[in-house]
């Protein structure tokens, strides 16, 4: 039951606001750097690093292009958020900055359980299956532009898999309201 408003019968159940909370945001940070180190360390021993600072100045359009991707990347990160939202609750999401590096969707909407979990799958599920059907398509020579990239994906995601795993312990009356920087969750039956 995705609605516009709050139903009538619904109170605040949980907040979550990873900017605020120092030590939520340090278990996400660490959970990132953790993910990414899984799945550089073995990577690396498989496939050697690419030798781009060799020749810095002849490799200067891949970094380019690389860095270009990455913010690509985090901007279809964010609209699949964005388009999930307003599919499952007709509102139309909205974006923004906070800070240096951290973009983000949100919506006015209140979402119920399942759509939520989809919400905040969606982008690493989906954008993860197309970098990996790259990786598979590149040569050997680009795997680690396009692996970097996916390892940004999953260690970037860490966010979003630490309130699915809450959202997943909360009772199945939930809504959600994610405004992006910051979430409550409602209940009718409470805690």
């Amino acid at each position: 039951m995705n609605s516009a408003h709050l139903p009538e019968g619904y109170s605040e159940y949980k907040s979550v606001d990873l900017a605020k909370n120092k030590s939520e945001m340090l278990t996400v940070n660490l959970a990132a750097l953790l993910l990414g180190a899984v799945m550089v360390v073995p990577a690396a021993l498989l496939m050697p690093f690419p030798k781009i600072f060799d020749n810095f100045v002849q490799h200067l359009p891949a970094i380019l292009l690389f860095f270009a991707s990455l913010i690509i990347y985090i901007l279809l990160h964010e609209a699949i958020h964005g388009i999930f939202m307003k599919r499952y609750s007709k509102v139309k999401p909205f974006y923004g900055l906070k800070g240096i590096m951290y973009a983000y969707a949100g919506s006015t909407a209140f979402f119920d359980k399942r759509s939520y979990l989809v919400i905040s799958l969606a982008p690493v599920v989906l954008l993860g299956l197309v970098l990996v059907l790259l990786n598979l398509l590149v040569p050997l020579d680009w795997f680690w532009f396009v692996y970097i990239i996916q390892v940004v994906n999953i260690a970037g995601a860490a966010g979003d898999l630490y309130v699915m795993n809450m959202i997943c312990k909360c009772p199945d009356d939930i809504l959600v309201n994610d405004s992006g920087v910051s979430m409550k969750i409602y209940s009718a039956t409470g805690i």
